[in-house]
């Protein structure tokens, strides 16, 4: 289709983008350091676009100081409607009745963000009349469409977000317009309703026009993460962070910490859950309790750790449980002023939580197949040290500590006056031979300074209810939960505590599913050849990375061109200038798109 008109309405207040549209038009905001008018007149501009027209009303002026300082190579015309502020867009269309009627012209929403692909895939619609679409999920809202199987657009609908249909496609704002369109159908329409109904959007009268069958409107599915519509400031952050620079765009997608979900053909692969837990049956009878648990408050802290202990099997006066396992590190630290000694690299959380006058790293240089244990209670007698801090397996390497080699740290480090806190968020992954717990009541009842944390959200593939579990003696317990909230985890978080042990089977039965994906997983990465991959015992593993890569630019370009996102690990403590990335073990769906991007990366 060759189309080299565009019509921009930005016209609106933008109440919704406030505080940044008090005293600027939405069409200014940044994003990428870029304002959204600048970015889609340079896209237009390399499209080969002759002609754009800007609808203008909301400070105006700052549009026409901004558009007389650029340097466009495009021909740039501004329109006024002088009825913006208290009408729907139908009148900025309206106002630009005049270039609909003697061009095709592709109609475009200032608000929205986008990006090459998007723009390309609808100049290469194969209709005279065509609209960029999204496949339509729970947290869009605003108008959809129905197609048929040939992708011609049958009806225009609201978006059910209790209840989205996989035949329904968000809009994305934009799209094309046949000069006959629109001047036998659509500017009729327009001139009809724009005074008997001011508060309608254009959109709604295309819709009209489609559903009696006067226009013919094809649908093209917009490539993944091309596009955004910015109405909030939520909506802005995502904006900068998925259509940022490569560089930057990766390090605030890792920093957004979740949330993935709102981005389509995402796919997360820092993410260090359990794939394949719960299944079906535990999600259906955890939700089927919806209504009442979201409507009513959970229980205490005792009323949880009761619960706790029927997972874990240690007495509940014993037990914490976090709303994840960040807020129990944080309470037990807290308990413990003095410095703790930690292996390096290790858990983050850790590091931000101790502080650098607190800290003591430990076994900075370690390698593969070295013991992460070695040299750990030396270093903390020597630096005095009152308590030890060891993540098992360990993050990010994967490295596991046998149990024998635990316990005679807990016991030497009791001789020394020193506490040990063993985080086992990854134990479960272990192989069979190698997997073991020290959430066991009799290992707690004999060693006096022995502490354990787990990650249910980790180990269970659960990390949106953020759960954790803190074994501890009485005395910090109780402590700790005088620290917390009343209701530090919410009731659905509750519930899932008190199904997971109804589910033992499936559990059991997930974990030996993910040992075989990460087998799987590291024999084929080992066969890339810019990458060595680590042995791991937890659920991801570690790879060196050599040239041509390196760790950022391999992080960067997963991202940039596949939307994968993998952990750069070579800044962590105790890289010691390796370039490392740690990969999640995922499902084969996942593993299957990560290998085919690290293949296309090494042709």
């Amino acid at each position: 289709m060759t189309c080299r008109t565009a019509v921009i309405l930005a016209a609106g207040t933008g109440t919704r983008l406030a505080p940044f549209t008090i005293d600027m038009p939405k069409a200014l905001v940044e994003v990428d350091g870029e304002p959204l008018l600048a970015r889609t007149l340079r896209l237009l501009e390399q499209a080969g676009f002759a002609q754009v027209h800007i609808v203008t009303g909301h400070a105006a002026a700052r549009i026409s100081d901004f558009v007389s300082g650029g340097d466009w190579a495009l021909d740039v015309q501004l329109i006024d409607n002088p009825a913006y502020a208290t009408t729907n867009n139908i009148w900025s269309v309206a106002a630009a009745a005049d270039v609909f009627a003697r061009s095709d012209v592709m109609l475009i929403e200032c608000d929205v963000a986008f990006d090459e692909r998007a723009l390309a895939a609808l100049l290469a619609a194969p209709a005279d009349n065509a609209m960029l679409v999204s496949p339509a999920t729970p947290w869009m809202d605003g108008g959809v469409v129905e197609t048929d199987e040939q992708g011609r657009i049958l009806r225009r609908l609201r978006l059910d977000p209790a209840a989205p249909n996989p035949a329904h496609f968000k809009t994305a704002n934009l799209a094309i317009l046949s000069q006959r369109f629109s001047a036998e159908v659509f500017l009729p329409m327009i001139e009809e309703r724009k005074r008997e109904a001011s508060h309608l959007f254009y959109d709604e009268v295309l819709g009209l026009a489609i559903e009696q069958g006067l226009g013919h409107f094809h649908a093209v599915i917009a490539p993944p993460n091309s596009w955004i519509e910015i109405d909030n400031a939520a909506d802005l952050k995502l904006a900068n962070d998925q259509l940022s620079a490569a560089a930057r765009g990766s390090a605030d997608l890792q920093n957004r910490h979740g949330g993935y979900w709102r981005l389509p053909d995402f796919q997360d692969s820092c993410l260090l859950v359990n794939p394949n837990f719960p299944p079906p049956e535990f999600m259906g009878a955890l939700l089927a309790g919806g209504d009442a648990l979201l409507r009513g408050y959970p229980s205490g802290h005792k009323d949880q750790a009761i619960l706790a202990s029927r997972l874990t099997g240690v007495s509940a006066d014993r037990l914490v449980i976090g709303n994840g396992a960040s807020e129990l590190i944080a309470g037990l630290l807290a308990l413990r002023p003095g410095r703790a000694a930690i292996t390096a690299p290790s858990f983050e959380e850790y590091f931000n939580r101790l502080g650098p006058d607190r800290l003591v790293l430990a076994n900075e240089t370690l390698g593969q197949g070295q013991c992460p244990l070695d040299g750990l209670l030396e270093t903390a007698i020597a630096e005095g040290a009152a308590t030890i801090i060891h993540v098992n397996p360990q993050n990010p390497t994967g490295t596991m500590a046998g149990r024998d080699a635990v316990l005679s740290l807990v016991t030497r480090a009791a001789a020394a006056g020193i506490e040990v806190l063993i985080d086992e968020s990854f134990a479960d992954f272990a192989e069979p031979h190698d997997r073991f717990t020290l959430l066991d009541q009799h290992l707690l009842d004999a060693h006096a300074n022995l502490h354990v944390l787990k990650s249910i959200s980790k180990t269970y593939g659960l990390p949106g209810l953020r759960l954790g579990v803190l074994a501890t003696n009485r005395a910090d317990a109780a402590q700790i939960r005088t620290s917390l909230p009343i209701w530090n985890i919410n009731s659905l978080a509750e519930r899932a505590l008190e199904l997971l042990p109804q589910f033992g089977a499936a559990y059991e039965a997930g974990l030996a599913q993910v040992r075989l994906q990460r087998a799987y997983l590291a024999e084929q990465l080992g066969l890339v050849p810019f990458l060595t991959p680590w042995p791991s015992a937890a659920n991801f593993i570690l790879c060196e990375v050599h040239a041509p890569w390196t760790a950022e630019a391999l992080t960067q370009t997963l991202l940039r061109d596949h939307h994968i996102l993998i952990k750069d690990c070579s800044q962590k403590r105790g890289a010691n200038g390796r370039q490392l990335v740690r990969i999640a073990v995922g499902t084969h769906q996942q593993t299957e798109r990560l290998l085919a991007a690290l293949t296309a990366k090494a042709a």
